[in-house]
């Protein structure tokens, strides 16, 4: 009987005890639930709270959100981004455009340039009227010129390949060309200079398919080339292009150049 009653003050000891178990468990996960979801909350407000500052929380007066890379370009008037677009106009957006279907080939150049075709090649000059003795009369006996030419290129096509064009001539050699590589925008190939005194042109090669090669020939301005020309007075002639525009007209016009087909 003693025995029995000893059983049963157990038994009702531990049945309390895994009652009292199972409520503190319980509470601890009701507890461990509603800190998750608190913390979840916190959170998630907080990469709200973030986002809404990279989405635009940081606009400047002009509407450009510095945290996402654009800033304000009071030329273009418009938000940008300096390493996908230029703050900048673009030069050549008044240029006309030559448009050749032959060859499959345009490109831009400025308006104030005469455009003509001569013999297959594409000419491209300017000058200016201004009488004075020809920089490369070498003998003196050339009567003057009647003009300054400041500003001329001839683009011409060969159906050869560069390499076997150039091998095909006793000058320059394909050794001189290979060695001076130039590079702008589409166009990938070599530059050299011919003439002597500053009487001459540089040339440009560029492959244009494997049986296909392009020339171009970019006249020097004798009467720019100090001590040849009198450079101070000639630069003085009203509508006259000097050499560092010329340049500029020069490569911007390469930087155009688009193959069609």
């Amino acid at each position: 009987m003693y025995k029995k009653i000893i059983d049963f003050t157990l038994h009702k000891k531990f049945s309390t005890l895994s009652g009292m178990s199972i409520i503190i468990i319980a509470a601890v996960i009701a507890l461990g639930v509603v800190f998750g979801v608190k913390y979840y909350v916190d959170i998630n407000n907080a990469l709200l709270d973030n986002k809404a500052i990279i989405l635009g929380g940081d606009r400047d007066e002009h509407g450009c959100i510095g945290s996402a890379g654009y800033s304000w370009c009071e030329v273009k008037n418009k938000c940008l981004r300096v390493w996908e677009e230029t703050c900048e106009l673009d030069p050549t957006a008044d240029w006309k455009t030559y448009t050749n279907t032959q060859y499959g080939f345009e490109f831009k150049y400025p308006a104030l340039l005469a455009l003509g075709e001569k013999d297959g090649a594409i000419l491209l000059n300017h000058s200016v009227s201004y009488k004075h003795p020809d920089a490369c009369d070498f003998k003196g006996d050339n009567p003057p010129l009647d003009k300054i030419a400041d500003f001329g290129v001839s683009i011409e096509f060969f159906n050869q390949n560069l390499k076997e064009m150039v091998q095909s001539t006793e000058y320059p050699g394909w050794d001189y060309v290979s060695a001076n590589s130039f590079k702008l925008g589409v166009l990938d190939g070599y530059k050299i200079m011919q003439g002597i005194e500053g009487c001459g042109d540089y040339v440009y090669y560029f492959t244009v398919s494997p049986t296909k090669t392009m020339v171009i020939k970019r006249s020097l301005v004798t009467e720019f080339i100090a001590p040849i020309g009198n450079t101070s007075e000639y630069l003085a002639v009203p509508g006259v292009i000097p050499p560092d525009k010329e340049e500029t007209y020069f490569k911007q016009m390469l930087s155009t150049f688009k193959f069609t087909k």
